[in-house]
């Protein structure tokens, strides 16, 4: 029981130095890691945007198109930010939010 007090007293010993390439080993650590964070995360992430900004740059009126929702339609109409689609033969139309479009099945 001594014996374990005098080790929790003791001083500690002290840290090994910084000096050496420890630092930089670090910095070459946090540079590869940021690399694949950019080239598995974001990078993807823009050229699945820059796609999808042009498959709603290029919808045209008569174009069949998928909603994220899984809505199956015809574009009738297209205004600003807005897209008429007709989801049957009777008429039945909806209205939905361009950026809602998933992706387009074939043009008129």
């Amino acid at each position: 029981m001594m014996n374990t007090l005098w080790l929790l007293f003791q001083e500690p010993s002290p840290a090994p130095s910084a000096e050496g390439p420890s630092w930089i080993f670090s910095l070459l650590m946090f540079a590869i890691m940021g690399l694949v964070f950019y080239f598995f995360l974001i990078r993807p992430q823009r050229k699945r945007q820059l796609e999808h900004q042009a498959l709603i740059e290029s919808l045209r009126r008569g174009d069949e198109v998928i909603t994220v929702g899984g809505i199956w339609g015809r574009i009738v109409k297209l205004d600003k930010d807005h897209a008429i689609l007709q989801v049957n033969e009777e008429g039945t139309t909806l209205r939905v939010l361009k950026e809602s479009i998933a992706q387009k099945e074939k043009s008129a």
